[in-house]
């Protein structure tokens, strides 16, 4: 798991330090997660590898401004670029409210569906194909919530069709293969 700390400052941002936003990922070019969107996140994603066009979701811990207020500048850049993927939003209710009020109040629209998922319903789970995320619950001015990402196993699948067309026949070569090794 790789983690890129886009922003660590509490409250406002200073002249070294963006508000909260972290960014994380299986390591390699595969899909990426934010944590929180404070303002000023997608000017500090230019800086780094990460694409809005490969972001699956985005975890909000609290509706507080220094965690919320990049949301609606990256999703409506997203929407310029061309994104047509589904994005979730995994996020207390009140973000999606917050969103919807700051596109259709700046006469923006959104290229691509969001999934809002309430991160403060009990039993919260969300899971796709590299992470399983989980919630504990913080002690804050508002409710707060840490999200638990645990990396799944990824079942190893071998291409048998190319494997035989690159002269590598069934046997134990395969079993080996299947292992990682």
């Amino acid at each position: 798991m790789e983690f890129t700390f886009l922003g660590s400052s509490a409250g406002t941002p200073t002249r070294s330090r963006n508000v909260s936003a972290l960014a994380l990922g299986p390591t390699g070019p595969k899909p990426w997660y934010l944590v929180d969107c404070g303002e000023g996140t997608q000017h500090q994603l230019l800086r780094s590898r990460y694409s809005v066009m490969q972001l699956k979701a985005i975890f909000i811990t609290h509706i507080h401004g220094d965690h919320t207020f990049g949301l609606p500048g990256l999703l409506t850049s997203a929407s310029m670029l061309g994104r047509e993927e589904p994005l979730d939003v995994i996020a207390p209710p009140q973000v999606q409210t917050f969103i919807r009020a700051a596109v259709e109040n700046s006469d923006s629209s959104l290229s691509f569906d969001l999934n809002f998922i309430n991160s403060e319903a009990p039993e919260f789970h969300w899971e796709d194909r590299y992470f399983s995320v989980s919630t504990v619950p913080l002690s804050h001015r508002v409710p707060c919530h840490a999200f638990v990402f645990t990396e799944r196993n990824i079942e190893r699948q071998l291409q048998q069709e190319k494997l035989q067309a690159d002269g590598i026949e069934p046997g134990p070569e395969w079993g080996e293969l299947q292992k990682g090794k």
